[in-house]
C-alpha cells in the first residue's frame, strides 16, 4: 500500500520563529542553537530539488516533509479531516513521524498518583481509542510496534526515595502510538516548529498563547509531574499529570517493509 504526500516542507520563517522562542541554555548543556542553523539549509536544498507536481510514495519522503494519513476530528464542531504528519527521522526500516497539530487535549494521567509513561492513562488512550478512531485496519497495519525506554538522565535531583524508585524502575514499553521523549525533542528540535492546536483541541480546552504546549512521555521533576514542550519551545518538567490543558501530538513509526 502506498500513501502519497499531501503537503509541503516547513517554510524558513516558520523555522526562524521557532528558534527565536527557544531558550537553549535551559534545554541544552552545549552550544548556541544558532550553530544548528547549518542543518536546515541542507534540508531545504534537498526539499527544493523534489518535484512537488508528482505524488511521492511515503517510502521516499525526506525528513521534514509533511503528509496526510488517517483521519480525526479537527473542526470546531467535530468535523473529521485527514491528519497531517511530519517526518522526523528516517531509519533503515521505518519513518518516525509526529502530528503537525495538537489533535486533542488529555491529562497525562486521570488519577493523582505516582505515575510514569508505562502506567499513565494517556498511553492507554493513544494505543486504544485513538489508534482505532484515527486509522483504518489497513493503515494500522503500517504502524510499527516501537520499543521505548525512558530517558537515561533524570530531569532533577530526586527529592524522595519513592521518586528515585519510580524513575529507576519504570519499565520499557512496546507501543504503536506514543509521545516523544525529552531526549528526542532535544535531538530533533530543528524539525519541530511552533505549532497550533486544531479547533477541536481548542474546544476541548487546549491552552494557547499564539501556539500551544504539548505533553512528552518523559517523567517530570517529581513523580506527580510529566515533561512537556511549552509555548515558547522550551522543555519543562513540572506539569501536573492531571492538567487538562496540554495538547497531544501523537508520534509513531511507519514500517517501510509493509508499504
Amino acid at each position: 500500500m502506498i500513501i502519497f504526500i499531501s503537503g509541503c516542507p516547513a517554510p524558513h520563517d516558520e523555522y526562524d520563529l521557532f528558534c527565536e522562542g527557544m531558550f537553549p541554555g535551559y534545554i541544552f548543556n552545549y552550544g548556541d542553537y544558532r550553530s544548528y542553523r547549518g542543518v536546515y539549509p541542507a534540508l531545504q536544498i534537498a526539499l527544493e530539488n523534489l518535484d512537488e507536481s508528482e505524488p511521492i510514495p511515503i517510502s521516499d519522503l525526506p525528513v521534514g516533509y509533511r503528509f496526510k494519513f488517517g483521519r480525526y476530528p479537527q473542526g470546531s464542531n467535530g468535523e473529521v479531516y485527514p491528519i497531517t504528519w511530519r517526518v522526523l527521522r528516517r531509519d533503515e526500516d521505518s519513518l518516525l513521524v509526529i502530528s503537525e497539530f495538537g489533535l486533542d487535549t488529555k491529562p497525562y494521567n486521570q488519577d493523582k498518583r505516582h505515575v510514569t509513561w508505562s502506567e499513565c492513562t494517556l498511553r492507554g488512550w493513544l494505543n486504544s481509542e485513538f489508534l482505532l478512531k484515527a486509522f483504518t485496519d489497513s493503515e494500522r497495519s503500517l504502524i510499527k510496534v516501537s520499543s521505548l525506554g525512558h530517558d537515561a538522565d533524570p530531569p532533577t535531583a530526586f527529592r524522595t526515595l519513592m521518586e528515585a524508585f519510580t524513575f529507576r524502575y519504570d519499565r520499557s514499553t512496546e507501543d504503536r502510538v506514543f509521545l516523544l521523549s525529552r531526549n528526542e525533542v532535544r535531538n530533533l528540535f530543528y524539525l519541530l516548529p511552533k505549532f497550533r492546536p486544531t479547533e477541536y483541541a481548542i474546544k476541548n480546552g487546549a491552552e494557547e498563547d499564539g501556539c500551544a504546549w504539548w505533553w512528552l512521555r518523559s517523567r517530570g521533576s517529581s513523580s506527580n509531574d510529566a515533561a512537556d514542550v511549552g509555548t515558547g519551545g522550551d522543555i519543562y518538567c513540572y506539569n501536573y499529570v492531571l492538567d487538562t490543558g496540554g495538547c497531544v501530538r501523537p508520534a509513531f513509526r511507519i514500517a517501510l517493509q509493509n508499504l
